[in-house]
């Protein structure tokens, strides 16, 4: 618990609110505690949200706005990435960001905080240092504290926390990413009155993992779309239409930015490194090696990569693998790898700062998941030039050109998987067609500086919410 949301509790005389490092973790862990949630809004929060009016108003010039990006942590992930590239690159260009976190930077979640160090934008957490003005600015807005007494257990201590800094330092926009960050800033950011929200959906809606959903998700994001400064991102079409469809929303609330990537951090290494890296795995010089670079949760399917690699391996005796990633499914994936034998050529590299050295001593990287939003590993793979496999999950079938600069498969082909994999690894001529026209591909449609302008394009349209709040009503 953050000291707002220490302070809102002793103010009703409540316990702390633990704080869970994995909230949607901790919360498939007691499943059953869901069944006794109503999934709603509690009466009257509503109506007392639409009272809420803006704290101040906001430059008409989208590069001028003072913009907070919101996150849990910045673990090894696809958001966390594309939220980085964003904002090293909206950096670039001159605009004002910070970036708040809800979890101190440390081991995972410490992941990209280098990257954001050097860019001159240090992370900061949410509630970590009390200031007293807080409390001032808390009783200036009758009602709040009472309504924050109120909320979901879910809501706590996050939504606190997190109303505290915005209340402090209000930005003009609040740019969240993920769904528990969506609900938990989009609620705090109405609160504060900040004039423009955006929330960044990735995949498609969270019902679908569920490790992830939580009763409350639907109603809350139903809500959030009804206020018409609230804007809507997804990173695929896929995506977007699967969250519309849920939320009972027009297809258009949702605007879709693709993923970017940043060519001045994501370059070919050295020969040296990739050496050494085949070093490092005892990898034969003569043989070829499949990565697979995904976090290792039952969507990405890491027991069908397996079941792929290992076909392939059964026919390419000195075939290897490695796979860059953590999760909850590595124990069974560990148990497959033993119970056939495969300790010396498949191996489990864990989390990797260096993930462009492994991609670039691979002959091809494959991906298997089930559902996909737009795959960084794809985007970044060809762009350094590695043949892909993958499933055709979600936006990973608009992050290959099939044929072209590498190949897709309908998810369950196993055969077809295979069949490729070991295509790209017997045929040098094929592998070296891919990867001359895989960068070109990259650099024309998932540039950073697409993603930024594509990015900015819907601050734009924040800044004049009426014209398009007739997209918001149900289907």
């Amino acid at each position: 618990m953050g000291t707002y949301a220490a302070w809102v509790a002793a103010q009703a005389g409540a316990p702390p609110v633990p704080l869970v490092k994995r909230p949607w973790l901790h919360g498939f862990a007691r499943r059953w505690h869901y069944d006794s949630i109503e999934p709603s809004v509690p009466a009257g929060m509503a109506a007392f949200l639409r009272r809420v009016r803006p704290n101040h108003s906001s430059p008409s010039d989208p590069g001028k706005l003072r913009v907070l990006h919101c996150i849990g942590g910045l673990i090894p992930g696809g958001a966390e990435r594309q939220l980085c590239n964003f904002v090293v690159g909206a950096h670039r260009r001159g605009l004002e960001l910070r970036v708040l976190t809800l979890r101190e930077s440390v081991d995972d979640d410490a992941h990209y905080a280098d990257l954001l160090q050097r860019a001159g934008i240090p992370p900061f957490v949410a509630g970590a240092n009390f200031n007293t003005d807080f409390v001032r600015k808390l009783r200036a807005r009758p009602g709040t504290l009472e309504l924050l007494n109120r909320l979901p257990v879910f809501f706590l201590p996050y939504t606190v926390d997190i109303l505290g800094e915005l209340l402090i330092d209000p930005p003009d926009l609040v740019h969240a990413w993920l769904d528990h960050n969506n609900i938990w800033a989009g609620l705090a950011a109405l609160l504060a009155g900040v004039p423009h929200i955006v929330l960044s959906t990735r995949n498609v809606n969270p019902n679908h993992f569920p490790y992830l959903a939580h009763p409350l998700f639907k109603p809350w994001y139903q809500l959030l779309a009804s206020f018409p400064h609230v804007q809507f991102i997804n990173n695929s079409h896929p995506g977007a239409e699967d969250y519309a469809a849920w939320l009972d929303l027009k297809p258009e609330c949702f605007r879709v930015v693709h993923n970017g990537v940043d060519f001045d951090t994501v370059v070919h290494p050295k020969p040296d490194a990739v050496q050494a890296f085949r070093d490092e795995i005892r990898l034969p010089s003569d043989a070829p090696l499949v990565a697979g670079v995904f976090r290792l949760s039952e969507e990405k399917q890491p027991m069908v990569f397996f079941e792929v690699v290992r076909r392939a391996m059964s026919r390419v005796r000195n075939l290897h693998a490695v796979v860059a990633g953590v999760g909850p499914c590595e124990g069974q994936l560990r148990e497959a790898i033993a119970q056939y034998g495969l300790a010396d050529r498949f191996r489990l590299l864990g989390r990797r700062k260096d993930v462009e050295v492994v991609m670039a001593a691979a002959t091809a990287v494959l991906l298997t998941s089930r559902q996909e939003g737009t795959p960084n590993v794809l985007l970044e793979a060809q762009w350094l030039g590695c043949p892909v496999v993958s499933t055709k999950a979600g936006g990973a079938a608009d992050a290959v050109s099939h044929g072209r600069t590498g190949l897709l498969f309908e998810v369950g082909d196993l055969d077809g998987l295979t069949e490729a994999l070991l295509s790209l690894v017997l045929d040098r001529n094929g592998r070296e067609r891919l990867s001359q026209a895989a960068p070109g591909f990259i650099a024309e449609r998932f540039g950073l500086d697409r993603m930024v302008e594509e990015t900015l394009a819907v601050y734009r349209q924040a800044l004049h919410p009426y014209s398009t709040a007739d997209v918001k009503g149900v289907r």
